[in-house]
Order: structure tokens, then C-alpha cells, then sequence
């Protein structure tokens, strides 16, 4: 299994008086969903009619990339 990097972001929710974590995303997958942005803005960034399944192989090659880097 690949290292998420933890979370980055966390789902709360108000559950009787107390805050319960619902849900929660991974600093990989930050990391992707920002990669993503950024390489859709860019017109060569993804070559038109890769599909779906590249870009989110690419975004997440961007995501694990920047995860080595910073447990350097």
C-alpha cells in the first residue's frame, strides 16, 4: 500500500453534543485533486482523449512524487 501522507482534510459532524469524525482525506489525495486542477488549467498538461483513468494515473504519479519529496 502506497503512503497517503495522513490526513489532510477531516469530515466532522455534531453527533449529540460531540464532534465525530465522518470522513476524511488523505494528503495523497489532496495532493492529486490539486495536481489535477493545475495539469486541466494547462492546455498541454493532459493530452485530449487520454480518458479519465490517465489523468487520475498522472495526478496521482504528481501526488506520490511530492509525498517522496517531502519525507526527504
Amino acid at each position: 500500500m502506497k503512503k497517503d501522507g495522513g490526513p489532510a482534510l477531516l469530515g466532522v459532524e455534531l453527533q449529540g453534543g460531540v464532534f465525530r469524525i465522518t470522513s476524511q482525506l488523505s494528503l495523497r489525495d489532496y495532493f492529486a485533486a490539486a495536481a489535477l486542477t493545475g495539469l486541466s488549467a494547462y492546455p498541454g498538461g493532459l493530452k485530449e482523449g487520454s480518458g479519465p483513468k490517465a489523468h487520475a494515473t498522472v495526478a496521482y504519479d504528481y501526488a506520490d512524487a511530492m509525498l517522496a519529496k517531502r519525507d526527504k
